[in-house]
C-alpha cells in the first residue's frame, strides 16, 4: 500500500469523528467513542464511531451512550465499527446487546483514499460540466436529484427544510455541493467536506439515464481539483459494495473496513 499519512487513514475509517461539522451538527467526544449528532434526529444523523473500548467496557459504554441519546430525544442510532475498533469481541457484544448488523454482506463499507491523480480532464466527456452550488435554486436541484436517485419521497417538512439546509451549507465554507450538467439539465450531484487531512466525498448521485457516461468521474475530478488547490491532495470516502469497484478503477485504495449496526428503540 502507498504510504498514506495516519490522519488520512483515520479520517477514512472514522469519518464522522473528524470531518468538519455543518451548522447545527454536534460532536460528543469521549475517550472510548465519538457520538455524531446531526441537526435532524434519525439513524443517519445519529452515529457512534471511533470505538476504542477496553475488554469488559462494552456493556457499560453502550448503556452510557443510550442514556445520552435518550436525553437528546433520540431512540435510534448507527454504530460504525472500523478495522481499528476495540475490543476484538466488539461486534459480537453489540449483537448480544440487541443491535442488528446491516443486511449482508456483513462488511458494509470500506474506508478508501485516493492518493494519486484521478483520470485527466481530457478523459472526461466533453459534454459534462461541473459547477459549485452557490444558489438556493441549484441547491434545490441537487436535493431533488438526491431524492430521486435514492427513491425518497420527501414530506412537507423535508421540502420546507431545503432553504434551512442551504443556509447551513453556505454558513460553513468547509462544506461544498456540486452539480454535474449535461447541457441545461442537472444529471448528477455530490458533496464534499474540506478537512485538514484532505477532501471527504459525501453523497454522490447520478440520474439513471446518465449513468455510465462519466458523470461520477467528473464529480470526483471536481473535488480532486479542490483538494489540490488547498494543498491537501487526498480524497477520502466510505464506499459501499456498489461504488468500491468504480472507485478502485479511479485509483482509490482501501484503508479500512467498517461494519455497520443499527440500535433501535433503546
Amino acid at each position: 500500500m502507498l504510504n498514506i499519512p495516519a490522519p488520512v487513514c483515520e479520517l477514512a475509517e472514522d469519518t464522522l469523528a473528524y470531518a468538519p461539522l455543518r451548522d447545527g451538527d454536534r460532536r460528543i467526544v469521549r475517550p472510548g467513542y465519538v457520538v455524531g449528532l446531526g441537526l435532524t434526529p434519525g439513524p443517519r444523523s445519529t452515529v457512534i464511531t471511533r470505538l476504542r473500548l477496553a475488554p469488559g467496557e462494552v456493556a457499560a459504554a453502550t448503556a452510557e451512550i443510550r442514556a445520552l441519546l435518550r436525553a437528546e430525544g433520540r431512540t435510534c442510532a448507527a454504530w460504525e465499527v472500523g478495522s481499528s475498533a476495540t475490543p476484538a469481541t466488539l461486534c459480537a457484544e453489540l449483537v448480544a446487546l440487541g443491535m442488528q448488523p446491516e443486511a449482508p454482506p456483513f462488511v458494509q463499507t470500506a474506508g478508501m483514499v485516493l492518493p494519486v491523480q484521478p483520470p485527466a480532464v481530457g478523459a472526461l466527456p466533453a459534454d459534462i460540466r461541473v459547477t459549485l452550488v452557490t444558489t438556493l435554486a441549484d441547491f434545490r436541484l441537487a436535493q431533488e436529484l438526491y431524492w430521486h436517485c435514492f427513491n425518497f419521497t420527501p414530506d412537507e417538512a423535508a421540502q420546507a427544510g431545503v432553504a434551512v439546509d442551504f443556509d447551513r451549507l453556505m454558513g460553513r465554507p468547509a462544506w461544498q455541493r456540486f452539480l454535474a450538467w449535461r447541457g441545461d439539465q442537472a444529471v448528477g450531484a455530490a458533496d464534499a467536506a474540506l478537512a485538514a487531512a484532505g477532501v471527504v466525498m459525501f453523497g454522490g448521485a447520478t440520474l439513471p439515464h446518465a449513468r455510465g457516461q462519466g458523470v461520477y468521474r467528473a464529480l470526483v475530478w471536481a473535488r480532486w481539483q479542490e483538494a489540490v488547490r488547498r494543498g491537501t491532495p487526498y480524497m477520502i470516502t466510505q464506499a459501499g459494495a456498489l461504488s468500491r469497484p468504480v472507485l478502485a478503477r479511479l485509483g482509490f485504495v482501501e484503508t479500512a473496513q467498517i461494519r455497520n449496526f443499527k440500535d433501535r428503540d433503546f
